[in-house]
């Protein structure tokens, strides 16, 4: 069963995050769904798969939440990528958010 995520909000809202910065992060869907949600963050040069993910709490039948914490190897454009497994078997990957998030170092 395909999940329908109706919206997603994260806080806090930033133009540019650095590392060690955590986001707090909730799926609304549309109806029901039960399953496991794991979100993570992931630039364009890491391999299908091998960023680090978190897996979300179930709050009710329509509301995940969970957090995301930025690190050091997301400097960049990094797209919060959610993988939905289904009670049915089936797993999904795909973009929570349109837009990318900027990812700068912290300069002393």
């Amino acid at each position: 069963m395909e999940p329908t995520a109706d919206r997603v909000q994260f806080s806090p809202v930033k133009e540019v995050y650095s590392p060690g910065d955590v986001l707090t992060v909730a799926i609304f869907f549309r109806k029901p769904w039960v399953g496991e949600v794991e979100v993570g963050l992931a630039t364009d040069a890491q391999p299908a798969g091998t960023f680090p993910l978190t897996v979300f709490a179930r709050s009710n039948a329509a509301l995940y939440e969970g957090q995301v914490h930025v690190r050091k190897e997301h400097v960049g454009a990094c797209r919060m990528l959610a993988k939905f497994s289904g009670v049915d078997g089936t797993t999904v990957t795909k973009p929570l958010l349109e837009r990318p998030i900027q990812v700068r170092p912290i300069n002393p």
